[in-house]
């Protein structure tokens, strides 16, 4: 369904004709943008979009990179694309940010495969959702679109923009900007407290004694006090999982742990050249082979720990039979193609005149 948006600030001047019109744009439905978080502001998110592009950029890079590790795309363009979406997004929600390619590098000067580069990235930071994906106008739609003035051809895909779900993120946030607010529009900025010293604060009279609780992190001895744990994060389980977040086919429950913990669990998949199509057959194989997963698994990562361990060996993997019977269909499909632009005797569709309105599939050969 598409409709005209009645809003005034919107009206545009058709350079033939002098009149005003409203563009046209795609209704979503009800359910588009279920399960998507919405940002604080626009300032919110950008920044927190800058600490995930520092933090991640190196092991999401070969995501946007070609097979031979060129490409790639700079903090400054990422930034230049994220701005134009947001100009164009809800100034509430962060929703509804319609841009097309062309119109992006319009807006930033940047050559087509930065842009497309940028998005990607966007969306693997877990910074943007593609709720709507863009395509061409069907014959209706072109005429509906006609009449209410707009040439446009195509939709453009429609975008959601969120801040990361990573606790790391917010973390590192908090610490560049410590005085900000958890919600900006409460106002930009707040002091220090204003709660008085008590007696359990380090300068009280409890900071002063000797005796401390055995749960004390400076009686383990294992890590200074006050230092977070660090646990190292294999690179390529971490991209397998932001690939599977982001995979139209996987299930709903996969996004309710970040992708810092399946990348523990991915690990030894992503080593041997696992893809989300795998992760998503080997759930199919399980369940067809009478087994049971719960409609919302209270603890994803491990239920997918135990397929793996009850799968064995990595180097079957559960998606590369369908693979090879779906590149073989490609292949028999593009041989009968290219034999139906070589034949003379057969139409586009491959079948042969006999007359008397009698026809028959084409052998091609030239008898």
């Amino acid at each position: 369904m598409i409709r005209t948006r009645p809003l005034p600030a919107l009206l545009k001047i058709t350079a033939l004709t002098g009149h005003l019109y409203a563009p046209v744009r795609l209704d979503l439905p009800r359910t588009a943008h279920l399960g998507i978080a919405a940002w604080y502001s626009d300032i919110d998110w950008m920044m927190q979009l800058q600490i995930a592009y520092d933090l991640y950029y190196d092991q999401l890079r070969p995501a946007v990179a070609d097979r031979k590790g060129r490409g790639g795309v700079s903090k400054s363009a990422v930034i230049k694309v994220a701005a134009a979406r947001a100009a164009a997004a809800d100034w509430d929600t962060g929703r509804n940010s319609r841009l097309s390619v062309k119109t992006i590098m319009a807006r930033t000067a940047l050559g087509e495969r930065t842009v497309q580069r940028a998005t990607t990235l966007l969306k693997l930071l877990g910074a943007a959702t593609e709720v709507l994906r863009g395509r061409q106008r069907t014959y209706r739609e072109r005429m509906a679109s006609w009449r209410k003035g707009d040439k446009g051809r195509g939709w453009a895909s429609v975008y959601a923009l969120h801040p990361p779900n990573n606790p790391q993120v917010r973390r590192a946030k908090l610490a560049a900007d410590p005085l900000a607010t958890p919600h900006p529009r409460r106002g930009p900025r707040r002091g220090p407290s204003s709660v008085p010293e008590t007696s359990l604060t380090p300068s009280g009279k409890a900071g002063q004694c000797k005796s401390r609780a055995s749960r004390d992190a400076r009686n383990r001895g294992s890590r200074p006090s006050g230092r977070p744990r660090s646990f190292r994060v294999d690179s390529k389980g971490l991209l397998l999982a932001h690939r599977w977040l982001h995979a139209a086919e996987s299930p709903h429950w996969v996004s309710n742990c970040t992708p810092r913990r399946w990348a523990a669990v991915l690990a030894k998949p992503a080593a041997h050249g696992w893809t989300p199509a795998d992760l998503d057959q080997l759930l199919r194989d399980h369940v067809s082979l009478g087994g049971w997963i719960a409609t919302t698994p209270a603890d994803p990562p491990r239920l997918i720990g135990w397929l793996l361990k009850k799968h064995g060996d990595f180097q079957d993997r559960p998606a590369a039979a369908e693979e090879a019977r779906e590149h073989e269909y490609r292949q028999a499909a593009i041989t009968r193609r290219d034999a139906i632009a070589r034949c003379t005797y057969c139409g586009d569709d491959g079948f042969r005149e006999l007359g008397d309105s009698l026809v028959e599939r084409c052998d091609h050969s030239p008898t």
